[in-house]
């Protein structure tokens, strides 16, 4: 027998003051009323009456079968936090197969993951200059990355970078305006891994966003507009790249600049 009757009492409440709702019943057949969770045998005497054929046997109240009422996708609307205390309840009865089958309708199950290739800096700029350099989550100006070495490699007292982003010798500008790219969908739950799923972020916010989708944390619904009067810094660095012999001595700069010239 499933245990559809165990989710019967989450609803009982609202069965007992709108009968409308018993349009989402359909009676299911019987089930030993002993080995009904405490809960539900209180439900199901109140709904007996109501319910055809979900009448009691047995004269005493004590009735060895009763109509079964059948709840039709309970936890699509349920509470997540209502869905686990059932489940929780359904454990402390014993029944853990059912507080499995909860568990698998109440809650999505894991995508499988999608593998994830290696981006090349060239393909990262096109994404940021289709972006304009924005922040797709929430608008900011962002700054592209040889732009921001460049300042660190010219003012290392001021403008700090350590070279595995030890956050205590890096400058804060790396984390609120260096751009990187994040999988609206993420791979680890099968979103696709080309540029029909990549929005420009901050690092900052690549880190805060992990595998979660934007609306699971409370993001805005509509990516941010993208911004039209703003290059990121892109062409000063080229410029100051191709003047200051200091830069092209730098190894990261002078990847930035070959890929930079190869997206243009």
């Amino acid at each position: 027998m499933r245990f559809e009757i165990a989710l019967f009492g989450a609803w009982r409440d609202r069965l007992q003051h709108d009968s409308s709702h018993e349009a989402d019943f359909a009676e299911l057949g019987t089930v030993r009323f002993e080995n009904a969770p405490s809960r539900a045998r209180e439900a199901l005497r109140k709904m007996a009456d109501r319910h055809p054929g979900g009448r009691p046997v047995g004269g005493d109240g004590a009735a060895t079968t009763v109509g079964c009422i059948h709840l039709h996708g309970p936890t699509a609307t349920m509470n997540p936090a209502e869905a686990l205390r059932q489940v929780c309840e359904m454990v402390t009865d014993g029944d853990l197969a059912s507080a499995s089958e909860t568990l698998t309708s109440a809650f999505s199950a894991p995508s499988a993951q999608t593998p994830r290739g290696t981006w090349a800096r060239s393909r990262l700029i096109k994404v940021f200059v289709r972006d304009g350099f924005t922040d797709r989550y929430f608008g900011e100006p962002l700054v592209f990355p040889g732009t921001l070495r460049a300042l660190s490699v010219l003012a290392p007292s001021a403008f700090p970078y350590h070279p595995n982003w030890k956050q205590s010798l890096t400058h804060p500008a790396y984390w609120t305006h260096y751009p990187t790219i994040d999988h609206i969908i993420p791979v680890a739950r099968g979103g696709l891994d080309d540029e029909s799923n990549i929005v420009t972020t901050t690092m900052l916010r690549n880190a805060a966003k992990g595998n979660w989708l934007s609306s699971e944390l409370g993001w805005p619904a509509e990516q941010a507009p993208v911004r039209a009067d703003w290059d990121g810094l892109l062409p000063w660095f080229c410029r100051e790249y191709e003047r200051n012999e200091k830069l092209r001595h730098e190894l990261s700069l002078q990847q930035w600049y070959r890929a930079a010239k190869s997206a243009a």
